[in-house]
């Protein structure tokens, strides 16, 4: 069922709501330059490398930790071909 907008509300399908919630969450996935933690962490990694120290990032999650590796590799890939 949808509302007054055009849009399902939350329930009335499960696998639809997982869905959307998995589509929601591969868009964010695909945009690391918006998230402020991983911004943060960049410009801590960017300071401590300059500084001539080889940082380690902790994550909790597994998940976390791979999605941070990868964009934090990019982020350095960049700027070294700059």
């Amino acid at each position: 069922m949808r509302n007054g907008r055009g849009r399902r509300r939350a329930g009335d399908n499960i696998d639809d709501d997982l869905a959307d919630l998995i589509a929601m969450a591969e868009k964010l996935a695909g945009q690391p330059k918006r998230d402020p933690k991983l911004k943060k962490l960049l410009e801590q990694l960017d300071s401590l490398v300059a500084d001539g120290f080889s940082p380690i990032v902790f994550c909790r999650y597994i998940s976390t930790a791979e999605w941070v590796a990868e964009a934090v590799g990019n982020a350095f890939r960049r700027r070294r071909s700059m």
